[in-house]
């Protein structure tokens, strides 16, 4: 037979996509077990990327959703099964516990926060990054302090959203540097494990408009 040993090209892009699957699987629990802070963040950045830098993230949205607007548990799962991936018994709970908006499902905004967690090249880009500071310090006092972060997630105590900060860097109050070593203290971390998970596809994330709060890229 003296192939080249890849297998088909069918073969190729079905053990491609099994592997991008399986790479989400691992961003998802990621996203999960991070700091509420860092999630957040993450979602502020997913709002700001623009067109171009995450397309590959964007494709694997709509081939989850197909004519949805929300990617469900249930719906990544037949995805995996498709591919013959591995589905996790803790699929619905990492759903639940990634839970930002509607339970149990991920609209692209959140979807695209939770897959951004391996592309720190992205997120701890120093731009995005000053972007994401200001949305925190919407007061814009050069400071992100428990009042500022209540201010975006209301349904946490001043004195929680202090405890996040204090979480993030050990402090009470958080400036830019801090927030920048933050956001980058498991970069190597998130590599490595994306790096044993994802697929070429996956890793080579280029990116889609936002579009905005809860759409985002629509499904096609």
């Amino acid at each position: 037979l003296g192939g080249d040993g890849g297998g088909s090209p069918t073969t190729r892009r079905n053990a491609s996509l099994r592997d991008s699957l399986t790479g989400l699987v691992a961003a998802i629990r990621a996203f999960v077990d991070a700091p509420r802070l860092k999630q957040m963040s993450l979602c502020v950045v997913a709002h700001l990327l623009g067109d171009g830098q995450a397309d590959s993230i964007s494709w694997l949205f709509r081939y989850i959703a197909r004519n949805s607007w929300r990617v469900t548990a249930k719906r990544l799962e037949e995805r995996l099964v498709e591919s013959g991936a591995e589905v996790p018994e803790d699929l619905d709970r990492l759903f639940e516990a990634a839970d930002l908006g509607e339970p149990a499902s991920m609209d692209y905004i959140e979807f695209l926060a939770a897959a951004l967690i391996f592309r720190p090249e992205l997120y701890c880009d120093r731009p995005v990054l000053r972007a994401a500071y200001r949305f925190l310090d919407a007061a814009d006092d050069g400071i992100v302090t428990g009042q500022s972060v209540h201010a975006l997630m209301p349904d946490l105590s001043e004195e929680e959203c202090t405890a996040l900060i204090h979480e993030a860097c050990g402090e009470t109050a958080m400036t830019f540097q801090d927030f920048e070593l933050f956001m980058a203290a498991d970069e190597a971390a998130c590599t490595s494990a994306h790096d044993a998970a994802a697929s070429p596809a996956f890793s080579a994330a280029e990116a889609e408009p936002c579009g905005g709060g809860g759409g985002g890229a629509s499904p096609s």
